[in-house]
């Protein structure tokens, strides 16, 4: 049953525009960049936008895949235990295991990738150096005189702070949080319909616990 939610999960992912056109995975801009979005589309730059998250999209897209062997590995780790608390727990009770015992090995996996699909992006790197720039000024762009300012002028949220992600990170993030909620979805229907999977076995142990 974990591995037809994974398999779910991955295979619906790493298609092309699979998370593009998701509306439970698309990863929109960092809340830090809405309001310079839309100053950007104002004045006349929607492809920029536009080009941005979908490059955002693409890398998350092209790291799905390379996934799976992270959640093989910890499908073939658990216990006896774990599986008892999975079946007797909550609908995303497998959901939570993986997120519990993946997270850190997809990190490792998907943010190289991540990183490597986005550095063409100059968009991206006009972020990255926003981001730099600001915690390395924090000090001058948190006085008191220039946050009044900033927001006076309507500006006051484009301005990022220091716990902000770099891109790379953000993408890597919403790209893990993707694959947990198409896991979950998965995890959902074979809990509610246990008998419709084509899986004697999973019919038989899932409906012992409705």
């Amino acid at each position: 049953a974990l591995k037809k939610g994974v398999s779910y999960a991955v295979e619906s992912l790493g298609k092309e525009n699979g998370y593009m056109n998701n509306a439970l995975t698309k990863i929109v801009l960092p809340d830090n960049l809405q309001k310079t979005a839309e100053l950007v589309r104002k004045a006349g730059g929607d492809k920029y936008v536009d080009d941005l998250v979908l490059a955002m999209n693409n890398a998350a897209t092209e790291a799905a895949p390379k996934t799976a062997v992270v959640f093989s590995k910890s499908i073939s780790d658990m216990s006896i235990d774990d599986a008892k608390k999975i079946l007797a727990g909550s609908d995303n009770a497998a959901t939570d295991y993986f997120r519990n015992t993946t997270t850190k090995d997809l990190e490792t996996i998907i943010s190289p990738i991540i990183q490597k699909s986005m550095e063409n992006n100059d968009v991206a790197k006009y972020y990255d150096t926003f981001q730099s720039f600001y915690k390395e000024n924090s000090g001058m762009l948190e006085n008191e005189y220039v946050s009044g300012a900033a927001s006076m002028l309507g500006y006051g949220d484009v301005l990022p702070s220091e716990k902000d992600e770099d891109i790379n990170s953000y993408i890597t993030n919403k790209s893990i949080d993707g694959i947990m909620v198409m896991i979950q979805e998965q995890e959902k229907v074979i809990r509610e319909h246990p008998l419709a999977q084509n899986n004697d076995l999973i019919g038989k142990v899932f409906s012992a616990f409705e």
